[in-house]
Parts: structure tokens; C-alpha cells; sequence
């Protein structure tokens, strides 16, 4: 008697864990299949735009892309599995790319010691050759970036906020070098640091980094960068330039803006008073491009407010810290969040080729 009823509770059971595993796949097979990203209201689509549309994607497939994070995540979890796990993940990752230095690079066509060891010259994955009748860059464009109908596709995983990001990030850390004299640009030369270091806000070099701070050991204000407060009670950086168009003392180790002068010569060579007024309105940033465009300006202000904040509650954490600790600790943690950020933007790249999105 016990023991049918024993069976009959785990015949009901199973049915359970059976309907539960079906509901489950039932729903996983509904997300594999084609949707649409709805606009965001009060966002109309522009001219000529349709809405995204998820292609067909393979069940199985989506089924180990969508389960495979949280089983690893699993296993580091487990006690006893964790280490095992965690250590053919980094084996793994440690050898699924290529050995640096790179065998060549762009300072000759072959393999020297000094092409190993010049970190002033891009790294190449083949030697040169020469290709003739290479097609037009219009036809080159068109098959890259297709628009059917000319129509454009919108994308529901980015915004004009992820491209820019990508400038600024790539300003950071692979500048290709201007020649000084020309100002044009030297293709095969870089004169990056090679490190992920916010270039753009803080500069590359030591001097740079000195005169874009207050330097101040007055309470409330250590570590802090220099800014200045506008109309509307906001903090931006400070101005690079004078009334007359000269550069600020102060900032003499900071670049001019990269062709700065030249496009603003050619454009308003016949209207002085407004080449002025833009003058006027470089702000004082450590990166070359920094004042490239409105929305890397945006990212530099973003990011300089955000050191300041910090440096404000580190100084409250830390009251004993002289200015030096409190703003190399707020730029140690600025870096670790903008990289935290890096992380997340490759992750949505990989997200959009992987899908065919964008």
C-alpha cells in the first residue's frame, strides 16, 4: 500500500519536472524565432528606416549560445570544480591567439630586431604586396555596408552613443602619428602608449597630466582636475585658448587639436570673428582629437566630472591623503570603470556581427 502510493508521487513528480522542461523549451524555442524591435516611444523612425527584424536563427544553436555563460558560471561557483574549470578557461584563452611581438610590422618587409622591439610602428599580420587594379572606394563602400533599396535597418542594440564611445576609445590608445611639419598623417607609425590609460583626458605625458590638474591640498579640492563653471552652474573643462587666439601659459604642454588651425584657416579665412569665437570654445583636454567632434567632448566632460566626483568622495573616505594619492587613486579607478565600459561595448560588437543586426 506504501509503496504504490510512494510510485504514485513520483509518477506525479515526474510529470511535474516533464511539464516544467516543456514549458521551458517551449518558451526558449519562442525566443529563438524572428522579432521585431519596436521604436521607442516618442523616437520616430528617420526617413527612409525600417525597424530590425531578428533573422531565423537555429534552435540548438541559440539554445548553447543562451545557456552557455550561466552553465560556466555554475561550475566556477562549485567548490570542488571551480579551480579545474577556472584553469582551462585560462589556458584556453592564454593560447587561442597569436605570440607577441607580432613576427612583422610596418617598418620593413621582413623580420629585424628592431621591428620586434620599435613600439613606434604598427604591427602587421601579412607582408606587403602590391595589388594592382584595386576597385573604387564607392563600390568597396557598397558591398561593406549594403542598404537594400537603399533603406537603412535600425538597430535595437546601439545608439550614436556606442560609435562614439569607439572613437574615444580608440583615441586612447592607437593614434596614428601626425607629422608635426605636414600634418599629415604617417600610416605606418602610431604614437600611442599602448595602454588604455584615458589619454584623451588626462594626456599622455606626465606634463601634460600636471597642468591639466589643480594640484591644490586645500580641503574639498584635492585631486581634483581643473575646470571651470558655465552659464547654467555646470562644471566643463577649462578653455585651451586666450581672447587673441594664443594658447593659455598654463596649458603649454597641451597639442593643439589636430588640424585645428588648418580647417579653421581655410573656412573662415575671410570672417576673423568667427575663427575667434570657435577658438575660444577649445576646451583644454590631454588627447589631439579630444575636440574632434560634439559627442566625444561630451564623453571627455563625462568622464572629467566623474573623476572629480570621486576624487571628492575619496578625500571624504580618506581625509589624511595628501592631493598626489587622492588623484592617482581616483584616475587608478576612473581607468578600471572606463575599461569596465570597454568590456561591455566589445561584448554588444561581438552581440550585432554574431546576429547580423547591424
Amino acid at each position: 500500500m506504501a509503496h504504490g502510493a510512494t510510485l504514485e508521487k513520483m509518477k506525479a513528480a515526474a510529470s511535474i519536472i516533464v511539464a516544467v522542461i516543456g514549458i521551458v523549451i517551449f518558451y526558449l524555442k519562442q525566443a529563438s524565432l524572428p522579432s521585431t524591435a519596436p521604436t521607442p516611444p516618442g523616437y520616430p523612425l528617420p526617413p527612409d528606416s525600417i525597424e530590425w527584424t531578428s533573422p531565423p536563427y537555429p534552435f540548438t544553436e541559440w539554445l548553447i549560445d543562451t545557456l552557455k555563460a550561466p552553465v560556466i558560471n555554475f561550475g566556477l561557483s562549485l567548490p570542488v570544480i571551480s579551480s579545474f574549470v577556472n584553469h582551462r578557461l585560462q589556458d584556453r584563452a592564454s593560447t587561442s591567439g597569436s605570440n607577441r611581438p607580432y613576427n612583422l610590422s610596418c617598418k620593413s618587409d621582413y623580420t629585424s630586431w628592431e621591428s620586434l622591439n620599435d613600439r613606434s610602428y604598427f604591427g602587421r599580420h601579412l607582408p606587403p604586396k602590391e595589388i594592382p587594379d584595386l576597385p573604387p572606394v564607392d563600390e568597396v563602400v557598397k558591398k561593406l555596408f549594403p542598404r537594400k533599396d537603399g533603406i537603412q535597418t535600425m538597430c535595437p542594440r546601439s545608439t550614436l552613443l556606442f560609435p562614439t564611445f569607439a572613437q574615444h576609445l580608440i583615441d586612447s590608445f592607437i593614434n596614428t602619428k601626425i607629422n608635426a611639419e605636414t600634418g599629415e598623417f604617417e600610416w605606418d607609425k602610431t604614437d600611442s602608449k599602448h595602454e588604455i590609460g584615458i589619454g584623451p583626458l588626462y594626456g599622455d605625458e606626465v606634463e601634460q597630466t600636471n597642468q591639466l590638474r589643480e594640484k591644490s591640498e586645500a580641503p574639498g579640492r584635492r585631486g581634483r582636475l581643473k575646470t571651470q563653471v558655465l552659464e547654467g552652474g555646470e562644471e566643463w573643462a577649462p578653455f585651451l585658448y586666450n581672447e587673441d587666439g594664443t594658447k593659455k601659459k598654463e596649458f603649454s604642454a597641451i597639442h593643439d587639436p589636430d588640424g585645428m588651425k588648418t580647417i579653421l584657416g581655410l573656412v573662415y579665412s575671410s570672417d576673423p570673428t568667427t575663427k575667434s569665437s570657435i577658438e575660444q570654445s577649445i576646451f583644454a583636454f590631454g588627447g589631439r582629437r579630444a575636440n574632434l567632434n560634439p559627442n566625444i567632448v561630451a564623453w571627455n566632460t563625462l568622464l572629467l566630472r566623474e573623476h572629480n566626483r570621486l576624487a571628492g568622495e575619496i578625500e571624504k573616505s580618506e581625509p589624511g591623503w595628501d592631493d598626489e594619492r587622492v588623484f592617482q587613486t581616483a584616475r587608478n579607478v576612473l581607468i578600471v570603470m572606463y575599461c569596465k565600459v570597454c568590456v561591455v561595448c566589445i561584448s554588444v560588437c561581438l552581440h550585432l556581427i554574431m546576429h547580423n543586426i547591424c
